[in-house]
């Protein structure tokens, strides 16, 4: 199945997540394709690892690893994510650079039963 990324900007600097991203309930075939700036520089990951964590219905923490494609970090949003709650899940963005663990604000992606038109 192809996956459709969404592109998003996670600035260190400012610890800004400009998003805009929304999903459908088991909808798999969505994720994430998260660029990490600085000072508004885009940069190019290396050995640095990302992953996302979000809250799940029973009120944990999981997570799920990146895999850096073409300069940016690719985060596939799976039923674990997808199938949490009706209308959003809370998360945020973790970023190890050298040991080192840099974390975004948490952010909303809303999370819809079906889509409208």
């Amino acid at each position: 199945m192809a996956i459709n990324y969404k592109s998003i900007i996670w600035d260190i600097t400012n610890r800004s997540v400009l998003s805009g991203f929304w999903a459908k309930s088991s909808d798999t075939g969505r994720g994430l394709r998260v660029t990490i700036a600085a000072d508004n520089i885009i940069l190019v990951p290396g050995t640095e690892t990302l992953k996302i964590r979000f809250r799940a219905a029973d009120g944990t923490f999981q997570s799920t690893a990146a895999v850096i494609v073409n300069g940016a970090f690719n985060i596939e949003l799976d039923d674990l994510i997808l199938n949490q709650v009706s209308n959003g899940v809370q998360a945020d963005l973790e970023l190890e650079v050298n040991g080192k663990i840099i974390s975004s604000p948490t952010f909303e992606i809303p999370v819809y039963d079906s889509i409208g038109i």
